[in-house]
């Protein structure tokens, strides 16, 4: 009988299917934020809790705007939220930039003087009850009508990177980048300047845009000519205790060859192994031409693309790897002078237009996530969709490998542990081991699993 039951339920494999799935793109209202600059995904007390940053018109939303959190039902300003910014209308427009969960308690980073009414300049902590200081925070010297932004934060080897727009961290000359290891600040060998070749003042707005770890470094990219005591324009790499060049000198376009702008990297792997991925407004590296995307596997760069969309009117804010279900992909965000919001997608070969129709002015944050078993890209900036109003959020819903039940990662990701997985699944009576989408009683059935072998020998993208 169990040999007749197992051929039976092969049988069926061949005629069985799942009901199909297509990626799609789904706007999130509401949000307390006039635009998102920065997106953070943790766990807490065993759910998910999604934090965002970005500017906000605290003089007319209070303090929830410039940071908020979501618990999937509701946003919620945390503690007394931040407060003043620089420049114009100062008063109103702070900024969060960047989130770290760093020695137990939520980091915050971005352009601001007080959490809750303490003065913290730009960085922040949040132990979950109250906001406090990070020594005496950051400084942007020389500069009377503008502070300091600290836009990525990064977790290494037991300490916080901080990368930005800013001279002094915690009275230490850092030079837009600085480690804190929960008391102390440290420069990382003077930080980065201006190109050795060019006068201080022929740019004097050093930053930092993008930082990422890579192969155990710490990757910098932005607007700099030179990282400690080495020339290496837009980007730079720091082993622990000395900085890097990372191959040949990218160069800039127009009248500023020495001084690249690049703007956004990303880890990515197409396939052929992990490699950095890295974006601006450059024409080429070394003696190479490169149409401001390029690909840097750790030994030697590529470029990537021809005439990539950024030129012109587009500036690249961020990327980031994603696979909605039909495969891996770099999807790519920016600001857009013209009103058309640059949301875009390489497939390894070409650029597509991610959500035909979106209007805006920006896409300045991209973070990927699992949400119920499916793929999710978040996407933050200042947009709308096609008759819907504007908004600060979105999501791009993808579809889940189905057949990769136990939601590995590591190769090979479809195993016996799926098998067991869906076994659980089925004997559970959860609503994915209806694998046909059936609707009649018994929804669970053997061609359920019928369905399941289909699914595991097509394998995931």
């Amino acid at each position: 009988m169990r040999c007749r039951s197992l051929a039976a339920l092969l049988a069926l494999a061949g005629s069985v299917h799942a009901q199909p799935c297509e990626p799609r793109a789904e706007m999130v209202h509401g949000v307390p934020a006039l635009s998102v600059y920065g997106l953070f995904k943790t766990t807490e007390a065993g759910a998910d809790v999604l934090y965002i940053g970005g500017l906000s018109d605290v003089c007319q939303v209070g303090p929830i705007g410039a940071v908020a959190r979501w618990d999937g039902n509701q946003w919620s300003a945390i503690g007394g939220g931040v407060s003043i910014g620089w420049g114009l209308g100062a008063l109103c427009y702070p900024m969060v930039y960047s989130f770290a969960t760093f020695q137990n308690a939520l980091h915050i980073g971005g352009a601001f003087l007080r959490a809750d009414g303490i003065s913290t300049w730009s960085v922040a902590r949040w132990n979950g009850t109250a906001w406090g200081p990070m020594g005496a925070g950051l400084r942007l010297q020389n500069c009377a009508d503008c502070g300091p932004r600290a836009r990525r934060m990064l977790v290494h080897k037991g300490e916080l990177y901080i990368a930005g727009e800013f001279t002094l961290a915690g009275g230490v000359q850092a030079n837009h980048v600085a480690r804190w290891n929960g008391q102390a600040w440290s420069s990382l060998n003077g930080g980065l300047g201006t190109h050795p070749e060019l006068p201080p003042t022929h740019w004097s707005w050093n930053q930092v845009l993008d930082m990422v770890e890579f192969q155990g470094d710490v990757y910098v990219c932005g607007i700099f000519g030179k990282a400690g005591q080495i020339t290496s324009p837009g980007i730079a790499r720091w082993d622990g205790a000395n900085w890097k060049t990372v191959g040949e000198p990218i160069v800039g376009g127009g009248n500023n060859p020495l001084m690249p702008i690049v703007s956004a990297m990303v880890v990515h792997d197409d396939g052929k192994g992990p490699a950095l991925y890295a974006a601006g407004t450059f024409v080429g590296i070394g003696q190479m031409p490169a149409s401001g995307f390029a690909k840097w596997d750790g030994a030697s760069w590529t470029a990537v693309g021809h005439d990539n969309w950024w030129h012109g009117n587009y500036r690249p804010e961020k990327l980031a790897s994603f696979n909605d279900g039909t495969g891996p992909a770099i999807y790519a965000g920016g600001y857009h002078r013209l009103g058309q919001v640059p949301l875009t997608r390489w497939d390894g070969q070409t650029w597509s237009n991610l959500v035909p129709g979106l209007t805006g002015q920006e896409v300045n944050a991209l973070y990927p996530t699992v949400e119920n078993g499916r793929p999710v890209l978040y996407i933050g900036g200042y947009f709308a969709a096609p008759g819907q109003s504007v908004t600060s959020l979105a999501r791009w819903i993808g579809c889940p490998c189905y057949a990769n039940c136990d939601a590995s990662s590591a190769a090979p990701v479809l195993t016996a542990n799926d098998f067991q997985c869906f076994l659980n699944s089925y004997a559970r009576g959860d609503s994915y081991a209806n694998c046909d989408g059936s609707t009649g009683h018994p929804v669970l059935t053997a061609a359920d699993f019928a369905c399941f072998l289909n699914r595991f020998a097509v394998g995931c993208p």
